[in-house]
């Protein structure tokens, strides 16, 4: 009776630290991850696009977001450059502390021109705080003006921050 006492006592103990470690994994433990959702097909014709009023111009470079308010940040690159054929596009997403580095991608180079896409991306597991967001885009020449910004997630969890480019292939849909 004893024997069985023990064991029943173990598996029970052995039950609650199972238990007890489960709930803390899937909730202090899940680091962030960024990936890449999808992205529109090339805007050739951007000034018949129906867009928000800040958007309709094709100079404009923003990047959207919107944060759930819990742990899901969705963004959207709207007017990202791109080659015309580029097979595929990609982003990959590192956050590193405070700062998240978005690195905008091109398969292949098929074609001799340029488009603008609209790029849809998502982080999980993002608690609130302060971030650093930096977007390296392909087509964005080094004397231009970076997409990087600060951003409160704790209090503002909806915005965009938009550039200005005038320089191929923004600005020609006007």
């Amino acid at each position: 009776m004893k024997t069985k006492n023990i064991i029943i006592t173990v598996f029970c103990m052995l039950l609650v630290v199972c238990i007890g470690s489960c709930k803390t994994n899937s909730i202090t433990n899940e680091t962030p991850t960024g990936f890449f959702v999808s992205n529109s097909q090339c805007k050739s014709n951007l000034s018949l696009t129906p867009t928000s009023q800040s958007l309709q111009s094709s100079n404009i470079d923003c990047l959207q977001y919107q944060y759930d308010g819990s742990r899901i940040l969705t963004l959207k690159h709207v007017n990202a450059a791109f080659n015309c054929c580029p097979q595929e596009i990609s982003a990959t997403i590192d956050i590193t502390s405070n700062t998240i580095t978005i690195i905008e991608k091109e398969a292949a180079s098929l074609c001799s021109c340029l488009c603008l896409f609209d790029l849809e991306l998502r982080i999980e597991n993002l608690t609130r705080g302060t971030y650093h967001i930096h977007v390296i885009e392909p087509y964005v020449n080094s004397s231009d003006t970076v997409m990087e910004f600060n951003v409160s997630l704790s209090t503002q969890i909806s915005d965009q921050f938009c550039i200005e480019r005038n320089q191929y292939p923004w600005g020609l849909g006007n």
